[in-house]
Order: C-alpha cells, then structure tokens, then sequence
C-alpha cells in the first residue's frame, strides 16, 4: 500500500530489525497478546467462516502504526509497527476462510472498519475466558467438519502434550498454553515451515527408552 521506500525507512528500523534479527525489547514492549471480539465479529464469521484469520494494519493522524493478526478466530496480537513517522491515516487488511481458501478479500478494511483507536488498546486482562470460549467453538466446529486426518493428529498431539485427553474440555489454566501450541503447529504445517522444539532430558530418555 505504501511502497518500499516507506517500509525501509526509519520509522520501521525496529520491526525491521526484529522481523530480520529478533528483538527481545520489541517484543516485549511493541507486541501484545489481545482477546477482545471485534465489533463485527458475528459478520466476520457469516462471511469467512468461524475460523478466520485477518490481518489489519492501520495508521492514526500522527503515523503511528499498528498491526493486528487474528488467527483462526481463536487469538490475536497485536504489533506497534512504527511510534510515528508511517502514512497518517491509513488502513489495509486481508481476511481469509482457511477452510475454503478461495475465500478471501484484502478489502477487508473496506469491508470491516476497525478504529485505530481499538487496534491500539489490546487487552487480555479476562484470565483468557473469551479466547477459551472460542478455542472450544472452534474445536467443535473443527471435528463436526471432518477435518483432513493430519489436521486432526496435530490436533491430537497438542492436547497430549498438555497433558489433556483429546476432544476433552479444556482448564482455563491449559487455554493459554493449547492455543499458542495449536496455532503455532498449524500454522508451521498450512505453510510448511520446519517446526522445532526443545527436548528436555528426561524428554529425551524417555524417548531413547522406547527404542
């Protein structure tokens, strides 16, 4: 929307940095986990599926910019993509059906009209009930669809991993952890990225003990 010039510019050098070398500080302090439901989260749904995932960035008068990445409709964060200095106020997004990937718009802005004074107050102070709320809808949603085998072990796995019978409800204190581990699964699997995890050593020995 903007042009590389802009995107390469000083205003960026922190997101770019950390998109290209990591950056503990900027996560810490530019990103945020948030569990609000958009306004329109019930014409969301109609129109991409209770699963959507939207990407929305938008600009206030001052060039501030913010980033806001919903995945699966189960979580999202949200990311300051520049203090000041981006192009005043502007907006782009894409929203995407991931069950009918032929769905899709990147005139979701046009579509969905999300304030930047709402993407710039993220929040997730409800101890995680709405997003347990919502991991339960999806799951559901997922299974009654007879969801292709892989999916469905990956979903398995996530919840042995946490120590929950699959398909069973989820601990608020388990909500957490079950959603970043199936986002990050399923996300690494959809777009075919090498996941890695660390084995602690007893993880270890008792794998090797099954050989």
């Amino acid at each position: 929307m903007v042009g590389n010039d802009e995107v390469r510019s000083a205003a960026y050098d922190a997101a770019r940095e950390f998109v290209l070398n990591g950056d503990e500080q900027f996560s810490l302090n530019r990103t945020h986990i948030d569990s609000r439901y958009f306004v329109e989260v019930e014409r969301m749904k109609a129109e991409y599926g209770l699963m959507f995932n939207l990407i929305y960035v938008r600009s206030d008068a001052a060039g501030r910019v913010v980033g806001h990445f919903t995945l699966y409709n189960m979580i999202a964060w949200q990311f300051t993509l520049a203090e000041t200095g981006g192009t005043p106020n502007a907006k782009i997004a894409l929203i995407s059906n991931p069950l009918a990937p032929g769905k899709w718009s990147d005139r979701a802005a046009d579509d969905f009209d999300v304030s930047f004074d709402w993407l710039n107050s993220p929040d997730y102070s409800d101890g995680f009930v709405r997003p347990k709320a919502r991991l339960d809808a999806v799951l559901e949603h997922y299974f009654e669809l007879n969801t292709p085998k892989e999916h469905a072990r990956i979903i398995d796995e996530c919840f042995k991993q946490v120590g929950i019978e699959p398909g069973a409800a989820v601990p608020p204190d388990k909500v957490r952890a079950l959603s970043n581990l199936i986002s990050s699964k399923l996300t690494h699997h959809v777009f075919g990225l090498p996941l890695e995890e660390k084995l602690s050593s007893e993880e270890t020995a008792r794998m090797l003990s099954k050989k």
